[in-house]
């Protein structure tokens, strides 16, 4: 099913295309990010280039449930959802973007994407496909080697960040803002959080 008025005269449809409206993108030409941060309360965004909104869904479902039906912090719901939001994780990170915090979740799994990042399951010496294993630390550096010899240090694309216990979970990492800012809004009492993230 489509979106649309298909009995609208033409005349009237191709005068509202036409209208001289100003976009949304030029009202908010700020030179201050401060001043943009002031415009929003948070903002939920994803960090794949190519991103695919269908895998988003049944996260963005649970979401607005636990926001607006159970009245939940966003700073309380998110990792606590994204931990139920593996195939999620797999396609892209969740960005949340508040007045006083930006927080980076990305997804990290020992055998396929050491500290958040993706590598290609490749070899690139022998081509031979998921021969790649992967050792990390909890310091965002982690070791490459494959079965024909191949071996590479690498050091985590997001990192510094929080990386998950056992290598396999969502990490976070803190864009804006300071670890007391978001420990500050995780702390703030259930009549807080019309004020707070």
């Amino acid at each position: 099913m489509g979106f649309g008025h298909a009995n609208l005269p033409v005349k009237w449809c191709s005068n509202m295309l036409n209208r001289k409206t100003p976009s949304c993108m030029a009202s908010l030409k700020l030179t201050n990010s401060h001043a943009i941060r002031r415009q929003f309360k948070c903002i939920i965004g994803y960090t794949e280039e190519n991103f695919l909104p269908h895998h988003a869904t049944s996260f963005s479902m649970k979401l607005c449930h636990k926001l607006f039906i159970e009245c939940f912090s966003i700073i309380h719901a998110l990792p606590d959802l994204l931990q139920e939001e593996e195939g999620l994780g797999a396609h892209t990170g969740v960005v949340l973007l508040s007045t006083s915090i930006g927080v980076r979740y990305f997804w990290c799994h020992k055998s396929v994407r050491p500290c958040g990042d993706k590598i290609p399951l490749q070899c690139p010496v022998c081509y031979a496909i998921r021969t790649l294993k992967f050792a990390g630390s909890a310091s965002g550096a982690y070791n490459v080697r494959c079965q024909c010899g191949h071996k590479m240090e690498c050091t985590a694309k997001n990192s510094p960040a929080l990386y998950p216990e056992g290598g396999t979970g969502w990490g976070k990492q803190i864009c804006y803002g300071t670890e007391a800012d978001y420990q500050a809004a995780w702390s703030a009492p259930r009549d807080k959080y019309d004020t707070y993230l």
